[in-house]
């Protein structure tokens, strides 16, 4: 635990969250921080989400010992951030979100496109941040028939290959750069699908605790300073 002295030239935040940025630049920023050392698992696997006609409705548990605000930020397709509160039925005698307990909220959904749902810690922190698509999406693999699914499983070096120059197909219709390929990323990835299938789960947690930077220290998978992860299964 320290001091430290940090300066912010990026982008400002369009909700409470350590990860959720806008586009939009803002004036540099620095000051004094107090470092302590600690870790949370960012993030909960098991929300359900239930899209309606025009309402878009999610319900989760928060486990005891998590500090949870009783209210929540929707990101809008076009970028505008809204506010919202839990019924209060579900808010406890310290202000904060009850705990154990089945929680269920709703957001208007009209327009098409993909909204941001984000519930934030006592902290401040995100506890879960999740992209819900409204209408078409785009699709970098093609839907496969079982029998394809069946062939390509046979080499994970094809679908590797093929996932990596259909998201470059993708990128180039949208005028973006390539993405290149990296063999720590490659090797991370692959053990991390494994560890999924043997574990039957699907999810940014390790049924043992470990985020992908973590998993990644423990495979001895040396990583850049920025490391992210989209799952699917």
């Amino acid at each position: 635990m320290g001091k430290a002295r940090y300066t912010f030239t990026g982008y400002t935040l369009s909700s409470p969250s350590s990860l959720d940025r806008s586009p939009t630049p803002t004036t540099s920023l620095s000051g004094t921080v107090l470092l302590a050392r600690k870790h949370d698992s960012l993030g909960v696997e098991r929300v359900k989400i239930l899209r309606q006609p025009r309402n878009i409705v999610f319900r989760f548990r928060i486990p005891a010992g998590k500090v949870v605000q009783d209210t929540y930020y929707v990101t809008l397709p076009n970028g505008d951030v809204r506010k919202y509160s839990f019924p209060k039925k579900y808010t406890d005698g310290n202000g904060y979100l009850k705990t154990n307990t089945l929680i269920q909220s709703m957001f208007s959904a009209d327009a098409v496109g993909t909204y941001k749902l984000e519930t934030v810690e006592g902290d401040g922190f995100a506890y879960f941040n999740l992209p819900i698509v409204r209408g078409d999406v785009w699709n970098v693999i093609p839907k496969l028939s079982d029998a394809e699914i069946r062939n390509i499983r046979k080499s994970t070096k094809d679908v590797r290959t093929d996932s990596y120059n259909a998201i470059n197909a993708l990128r180039a219709a949208l005028f973006r750069t390539r993405l290149e390929r990296d063999v720590s990323l490659d090797l991370l990835a692959q053990k991390k699908a494994e560890d999924m299938a043997r574990d039957a789960y699907v999810g940014h947690v390790t049924q043992d605790g470990k985020n992908i930077r973590e998993f990644a220290i423990s495979l001895s998978i040396n990583t850049a300073s920025s490391l992210g992860e989209n799952v699917a299964g």
